[in-house]
């Protein structure tokens, strides 16, 4: 047959108390480094939860668990995140294949994003490349909206990448605003920049003109400053 709970316990000499093991509070009974867990321990709610599991050497795994009192807590708040949780869901019954359903829906979402923000920087492109004009035997493509219009920054850097590796001998000047901010950006061709041209040089010097800095790479910079559009039109023309 199986052994009582206590069995052991009693015959390792550990001490009782009106029937009931003499534990501290780390579950250690008074036989040094004998430990109850279970049943034998008493109380109305007898449960372990593993926490926690780490490596203390090769090949053998520490698992970390509270007991008692405090697992019940720990459990309770679990019941309580699960029911807050699916309450997010709708009370869905299986709400592990709700979240899974969330992230692949958020990956797709984020994957046509990204497309539609692409497609838009291309049209963008191919609306710059269409206004360039030869000035001192380099196509100039120049942006310079009107005050009210509110510039995409990431739009405008990834059309200007574009243009930096499909035309050759073209610089782009651009001046604008985003929320309220001046702005300044440089593009040179690949060929413009082999040929010596340093597109982080020469934006601070514009930015000068709006009371700004900035800096970049050699093919493409960019700058900020406190000065009004206005400003940055000359600076962009100069």
């Amino acid at each position: 047959g199986s052994a009582n709970a206590t069995d052991l316990a009693l015959k390792a000499g550990a001490a009782f108390d009106a029937g009931k093991l003499v534990l501290d509070k780390d579950f250690q009974t008074t036989v040094p480094g004998l430990f109850a867990a279970g049943d034998c321990t008493g109380g109305t709610l007898q449960v372990a939860v593993a926490v926690g599991e780490g490596a203390i050497a090769a090949g053998v795994r520490r698992i970390e668990a509270v007991t008692g009192e405090e697992a019940e807590n720990l459990v309770l708040g679990m019941q309580t995140l699960l029911k807050t949780a699916r309450g997010f869901f709708n009370n869905v019954p299986d709400l592990a294949g709700a979240i899974q359903k969330m992230i692949d829906d958020n990956a797709t979402f984020k994957k046509q994003a990204e497309e539609f923000a692409k497609a838009k920087a291309a049209e963008l492109a191919r609306h710059l490349s269409e206004s360039a004009e030869e000035v001192n035997g380099i196509k100039l493509i120049t942006f310079a909206p009107a005050a009210s219009f509110d510039a995409d920054p990431a739009m405008l850097r990834n059309a200007a990448q574009t243009l930096q590796k499909q035309l050759k001998n073209t610089a782009l000047v651009a001046a604008y605003e985003t929320a309220g901010k001046p702005q300044l950006m440089l593009m040179y061709s690949d060929d413009l920049v082999a040929a010596g041209r340093n597109a982080g040089k020469d934006i601070r010097e514009g930015a000068k003109f709006i009371q700004g800095g900035g800096g970049g790479q050699s093919g493409l910079a960019t700058a900020g400053g406190k000065e009004a559009l206005e400003a940055l039109k000359q600076a962009a023309i100069r």
